[in-house]
């Protein structure tokens, strides 16, 4: 269990290091189009704007592409593991209904990580494009405060730009901002782990089982060998939403192998 755990946490890390490399691009590019001779002018804003969503582009089309691969090596891992766990181990024999629940399931989480990627990519892009038309207010600004030239409020901004760290946030229902690269990373792994634990049940379910116990790594830890009911709303024990909180490492495990391996 602690391979499918750093299986998780593998993959959504590589997931954040790929949208840093993203994000840097968009904000290296719109810096180095304040540069031109001439920037900051509104044709030269909407310039700047199409490159930068035609670079978002290209990585959106890399990472759903990521995604399709990634969340069906994690509906293998937990189809196997569940079929191992109960002792079956021809899993080629399961049922055409299991097939179509669990390609269902699949296509259900592949369409939502892809959504909140696209979704934070825009916010990514927006708050580049918003910089550089506060930077472009700034030049005019300048211009008309000191009776700078173009040229001379331009430089002026470009170099505060250049010693300026721009950082990319998500902001929360509660209006906390988080580092764009974290959320990305919190929401891989979340949707990665609910998949895999979605698929692992339903391979229980499906095959009469109506419990299972939550392993975790730490067996001192307050949820380690909760018993589970697959037949009721939030397995039927309470603060489950504390249970499989986005950087939780519980798993369900199936009864017989938990005894059997205790």
């Amino acid at each position: 269990m602690r391979f499918i755990l750093n299986e998780f946490d593998r993959i959504s890390n590589d997931a954040a290091e790929r949208h840093t490399y993203l994000t840097n691009a968009l904000v290296s590019k719109s810096k180095e189009e304040m540069s031109d001779p001439f920037a900051f002018s509104p044709k030269r804003v909407r310039t700047v704007k199409n490159e930068l969503v035609g670079i978002a582009q290209r990585g959106l089309e890399t990472e759903h592409e990521q995604v399709g691969i990634l969340m069906e090596m994690m509906s293998k891992n937990a189809r196997e593991t569940a079929f191992y766990h109960l002792g079956i181990l021809d899993t080629q024999n399961d049922s055409k209904t299991l097939r179509d629940a669990l390609k269902a399931s699949h296509e259900a989480s592949t369409s939502y990580l892809s959504s909140e990627i696209t979704s934070q990519v825009n916010r990514d892009v927006n708050q580049v494009i918003r910089t550089y038309r506060n930077a472009s207010l700034r030049v005019l600004m300048n211009m008309d405060a000191s009776g700078m030239s173009r040229a001379e409020a331009s430089k002026v901004v470009l170099m505060e730009e250049i010693r300026t760290k721009n950082k990319l946030f998500f902001t929360d229902r509660r209006g906390r901002k988080i580092s764009s690269d974290l959320h990305i990373r919190r929401t891989w792994r979340e949707t990665l782990r609910d998949h895999w634990v979605k698929v692992y049940l339903h391979v229980l379910s499906s095959n009469g089982v109506s419990q299972a116990m939550l392993w975790h790594p730490d067996t001192q830890h307050e949820f380690y060998g909760v018993v589970l009911s697959l037949t009721e709303p939030d397995y039927g024990i309470e603060n489950a939403d504390r249970a499989f909180h986005p950087n939780s490492r519980a798993l369900p495990v199936a009864l017989e192998f938990m005894e059997a391996a205790a």
